[in-house]
């Protein structure tokens, strides 16, 4: 029982699909769990915050779960990126997401002892801020150049969150 214990993996890796269509095809997404999993010796799951009657599945959906404001503003004219989202508000979703997992309908292996982390796939750009912009101007590339973010987890919980874009 107590080797049982020790070879149960001391993080569990939730892949969050924040995109109503995927993101990635089945295909990379099966090389992309194999590769984390054999690489951090983890349980990786693929999860998606489901839709609601007021906004699909995804970053929106999760945006309305958290009653959270979430920022967003179109992709640039001639840009594949459909949209942009505010980064500071997508990690406060995700944290209140980490909270309560289960009010999103999303479901992490039970484990004892176990650190979580949840990171966020999309297709959307990150930005800071939008200082002097106006209200629906999409923000300029070189302020959009983070592909990736985090926030480690809060002293009382064993949760860190992140995104990235893909």
């Amino acid at each position: 029982a107590a080797l049982a214990r020790r070879m149960q993996p001391a993080v569990r890796v939730a892949l969050l699909l924040l995109d109503a269509t995927p993101v990635v095809d089945h295909v990379c997404m099966q090389d992309m769990i194999r590769y984390l999993e054999a690489l951090l010796q983890v349980e990786v799951q693929v999860c998606e915050v489901p839709e609601l009657q007021i906004a699909p599945k995804g970053w929106q959906a999760l945006m309305e779960r958290a009653r959270h404001p979430l920022k967003s503003r179109p992709g640039r004219p001639g840009s594949d990126v459909e949209k942009q989202l505010f980064a500071p508000h997508l990690l406060e979703c995700m944290k209140r997401l980490a909270e309560d997992p289960a009010l999103y309908n999303l479901v992490l292996p039970e484990t004892e002892a176990c650190r979580t982390c949840i990171l966020g796939f999309t297709t959307c750009e990150f930005f800071f801020s939008t200082e002097g912009l106006l209200p629906d101007e999409p923000v300029p590339e070189p302020r959009t150049q983070t592909h990736s973010i985090c926030a480690g987890p809060p002293p009382a919980s064993d949760v860190a969150v992140g995104a990235c874009t893909v």
